[in-house]
């Protein structure tokens, strides 16, 4: 009867194996359901085991189904879980995943017959060495075998859990590992209320329900990495067309705008094949080509683009070929010219690249070329300008010097010789002083013509300056050079220059150097005939003078020349000094007048006395520039100019050259730095020279009475030096008269001067001007002058010139 309820149960099992359909709740429903076998009472031990195992297949079989239909991870283990407690028996059942982290525990995920959170109170590691680890589940996890205790309540290392287990009633425990492609992911806890519970057959059979979860959870997580792989690959694939259609109309847009910019932009643009022919122009291309779109292509590039060499008029390389040829981007390195269709030409630049595709083959050719006539014309005519003089047309100094050099380079072994000349005009100053610029460039326009026609074909002719020119004749020896030296200079001077109802005349000075190998350099040469120059001028103008090394004129020149060099240097070094002499009031007044004075520091550190330089500085119109310093100097450090810190400076008199009296920004810096130094302009005095106020009146009395409206006053320096000084006195609101040193010196034994002295006091007294005596050497003259009533003495007698305490920290601008 055994055998046979047996045979029927058995039969069943094959019957549920078989069926496919329904979810899990639906096979969990159909096992529970059908309870007869587990139900039926058979006496007997062999009938209670045989009911037993028969319920342990019985719930390994829906395991097998569960899994077989699970979708979900998690769910598949509640599901188990179910199986286990409803179907298999059992008190309890859960699912535990092993943990990576350090204390390596083991998380519940799925659980029946547990209270809620009951189990998460419990912890469990599978760490060898913790005591959480010593149960069955993580034995398990750690050893990868099925872990049981069959007595746990008498059982030492389950004693963490004795509490547990009285709480649930149970009295054996089995584990058995989880595992997913060879590696322990978690466990299975089975609970049995029986002592002695789990002999090996059932957990052999249980170990199949642990293999049958694994293997679900492979399928499920092989299924879920398939479905997002093939999710990702979908979108993917979708993300692929959207950049297909987004690069295709950003393709198609490009195309536009391409050809867009083709027909828009300035340059021409033509593409060719691999073969050399045309298959686009746009309309730049086509203007200057003359061939329109359709004519062109499939024409071979030469025939449209034709392209000559500017200096030879050969036909020039074919770029197109060119780029086929090396593989690079090329452009033709000549100047070219196109020859347009109907035969006009236009200067172009141009350059040619390969058209490559995808993999980098060329697949043709573009040339772009530019119309650049234009430009070239401006260049040439720039060029043109930036050599020659724009007045008269002549080479400038730039193009004179350069055109020297060349001429000494080409005297190198040879003994052919040149000869350079430097002129200077002769009263053309009067020329535009009396009848304005206009007039004075149309008299050098006329001068160059004239000049011109007396030199060789091959000679040099250029403006160097304002009324100066220089002339190089080459292989020319000194008897001939001087002899149109000499005929430039009569030329010059028998030309009648008439501007309306005004006739002049004009002379020339001119300096000669005959050079050949070995000569001077290129600097040294126009410096000698500069020089030469101005010896002839001071000879008297209108003369050819020869520049010779023996010559004492220009030795005397060439130092002052040097001195213009050493005064720039001392400017450009901070090297000028000031120095100041007292002013004494002879009545005993104890106000403090003083003289500014200039020095120079050489290059040695030795003080240079005024007259070594002074006259290189008024020759070279360096006056100026010392003129501004001195004033810049004073005014910046007014307080500290003398040594004496206890007294006050009542006024300080400073110099003003005649070049600064006519120069037309003097005002104006003066202006500028007394604004900048306030409370200064009442305690200055300028000194001019008769002779310099004389020859320009108006302009030097327009400056006095302008600078007087700030508080500034005047002393008129050397009265009585020049022929009619109290005749134009009256036209010089001046405030001092300082009367020559030269009546002063030796008025005490020549009465003569005694009587110039005591008639200027005395025009300068009725006049409201007071007077200063120079060159008071001794007591004898300061007495005579104290007789007179002269105000002020001046002279080594009264104080010698001392050095300025102030700092030379003012750096030069010019």
């Amino acid at each position: 009867m055994v055998a046979s309820t047996e045979d029927k149960e058995n039969k069943q099992l094959t019957s549920e194996n078989a069926t496919v359909a329904g979810s899990a709740d639906d096979v969990l429903s159909s096992i529970i359901a059908d309870t007869s076998l587990i139900s039926r009472e058979t006496p007997g031990p062999a009938t209670t085991v045989s009911n037993h195992y028969l319920r342990v297949l019985r719930t390994l079989s829906a395991c097998s189904r569960v899994v077989m239909r699970a979708t979900h991870e998690f769910s598949l283990l509640d599901d188990i879980c179910r199986i286990m407690v409803e179907v298999g028996g059992y008190t309890h059942s859960w699912v535990g995943y092993a943990l990576d982290n350090a204390e390596k525990t083991v998380q519940p995920v799925a659980h029946t017959g547990f209270r809620a959170g009951f189990l998460d109170s419990h912890s469990v590691s599978w760490h060898p060495d913790s005591p959480l680890s010593k149960g069955v589940f993580g034995q398990a996890i750690h050893t990868g075998k099925p872990a049981v205790i069959r007595r746990v309540h008498e059982t030492e290392r389950f004693s963490p859990w004795h509490e547990f287990a009285r709480r649930y009633n149970f009295h054996s425990v089995l584990g058995l590992p989880i595992v997913v492609n060879d590696k322990v992911i978690g466990v299975i806890g089975f609970y049995s209320d029986n002592v002695e519970g789990f002999d090996q057959q059932e957990i052999d059979l249980l170990s199949e329900v642990a293999s049958d979860i694994g293997y679900g959870i492979t399928v499920i997580r092989l299924r879920r990495e398939k479905e997002a792989a093939q999710a990702a690959l979908k979108t993917s694939n979708q993300m692929l067309e959207l950049k297909v259609a987004d690069r295709t109309r950003e393709l198609f847009e490009q195309k536009e705008r391409a050809q867009v910019t083709l027909q828009a932009i300035t340059d021409a643009v033509i593409t060719t094949s691999t073969t050399g022919l045309i298959d686009y122009l746009n309309p730049v291309a086509e203007r200057l080509t003359g061939w329109n779109k359709d004519e062109a292509c499939n024409r071979p590039l030469e025939e449209v683009f034709r392209i000559i060499d500017d200096s030879t008029r050969e036909r020039a390389p074919n770029p197109v070929t060119m780029v086929f040829d090396s593989g690079d981007i090329v452009g033709l390195a000549t100047q070219c010219i196109l020859v347009r269709r109907d035969g006009r030409e236009f200067a172009i630049q141009n350059s040619a690249a390969p058209i490559r595709d995808a993999e980098g083959h060329i697949i043709g050719a573009v040339l772009v070329f530019h119309d650049v006539s234009e430009a070239r014309r401006i260049a040439a005519q720039l060029s043109h300008q930036a050599r020659h003089d724009a007045l008269t047309g002549l080479i400038n100094r730039r193009e004179f010097d350069a055109r020297l050099k060349n001429a000494l380079a080409g005297l190198a072994g040879t003994n052919r010789q040149h000869a350079l000349m430097y002129l200077d005009l002769d009263q053309f100053k009067v020329v535009n002083d009396t009848c304005g610029h206009i007039a004075g460039d149309e008299l050098l326009r006329l001068l160059c013509g004239i000049l011109q026609a007396q030199l060789r074909t091959n000679d040099t002719l250029a403006r160097l300056g304002g009324d100066e020119f220089g002339v190089l004749l080459e292989n020319c020896d000194a008897e001939p050079a001087l002899k149109i030296a000499d005929a430039l200079r009569q030329a010059i001077s028998e030309f009648h220059f008439v501007w309306q109802d005004k006739t002049f005349t004009v002379g020339v000075s001119i300096g000669l150097v005959c050079f050949g190998d070995n000569a001077l350099s290129e600097s040294e040469l126009l410096s000698a005939a500069d020089t030469a120059c101005y010896v002839a001028k001071d000879s008297g103008r209108n003369r050819v003078h020869v520049y010779r090394p023996d010559d004492k004129e220009l030795a005397s020149r060439h130092g002052e020349m040097q001195w213009v060099g050493r005064i720039r240097s001392a400017l450009a070094s901070n090297r000028l000094r000031l120095y100041f002499q007292r002013i004494e009031p002879i009545d005993g007044d104890k106000s403090l007048h003083v003289e500014l004075l200039l020095r120079l520091e050489d290059e040695n550190g030795h003080i240079v006395p005024p007259m070594a330089f002074i006259p290189a500085a008024e020759r070279y119109n360096l006056m100026t520039v010392l003129d501004r310093w001195v004033i810049r100097q004073a005014l910046s450090h007014f307080d500290q100019l003398c040594p004496n810190k206890e007294e006050r400076l009542d006024m300080c008199a400073i110099n003003l050259s005649g070049t600064s009296l006519s120069d037309d920004t003097m005002l104006d810096f003066i202006r500028e730095q007394l604004m900048r130094y306030p409370g200064t302009a009442e305690r200055i005095c300028f000194e001019i020279t008769e002779t310099a106020a004389i020859s320009n009146l108006t302009k030097v009395a327009a400056l006095i009475r302008e600078l007087k409206t700030l508080g500034c006053r005047f002393a008129l320096d050397d009265f009585g030096s020049g022929m009619s000084s109290f005749a134009y006195l009256k036209h010089l609101p001046v405030d001092f008269l300082k009367i020559d040193g030269s009546f002063v010196k030796d008025m005490a034994h020549d009465e003569v001067d005694a009587a110039m002295v005591e008639a200027i006091n005395s025009i300068g007294h009725v006049m409201g001007i007071q007077t200063i005596a120079e060159f008071v050497e001794n007591e004898t003259i300061l007495e005579r002058l104290r007789a007179l009533g002269v105000d002020y003495a001046q002279g080594y007698g009264i104080a010698r010139p001392q050095p300025c305490a102030c700092p030379y920290g003012l750096k030069f601008t010019n």
